[in-house]
């Protein structure tokens, strides 16, 4: 996926970074404008220091964006995954379910601040069915 994001972001000062996110990230403090992720804190055990770390590297007024498989659809048995091209069968990839006052609690106590949060629906989802996605919008105060 770095190499992909790599191709399409077309920017001198984009930095990508191979790394273990439950790890003191290899950023100076208050260096960064944004943080982006995207379906990983679900494979992630403990989201309070991830937060912390966010919060760290974000300058004042930085913005922190996760969009991560929603937890109604994760109680309902849905879970990351991926077939393997030598083997063809379907890998479960490990996940931990995360509630969505997990997510702004432990983000709220790192000192963000929530900016907006959202439940995304698939296209054309039958009346009833559960968001696929939470999106968590957050920011740190000048």
């Amino acid at each position: 996926m770095l190499d992909v994001a790599r191709r399409r972001v077309r920017s001198s000062t984009a930095r990508f970074v191979e790394h273990d996110i439950t790890r003191p990230w290899p950023v100076e403090s208050e260096s960064v404008d944004v943080v982006v992720g995207n379906l990983v804190l679900e494979h992630v055990h403990e989201l309070a220091p991830v937060f912390a770390e966010a919060a760290r590297v974000l300058r004042p007024g930085g913005q922190l964006f996760f969009c991560e498989l929603h937890p109604y659809r994760q109680l309902r048995g849905g879970q990351a995954h991926f077939v393997d091209a030598h083997t063809d069968e379907t890998v479960q990839v490990a996940a931990y379910r995360h509630t969505v006052s997990e997510y702004v609690t432990d983000a709220l106590a790192a000192g963000l601040t929530l900016r907006a949060l959202g439940e995304w629906l698939e296209p054309n989802a039958e009346p009833g069915a559960p968001p696929r996605l939470l999106s968590l919008l957050l920011g740190k105060e000048r």
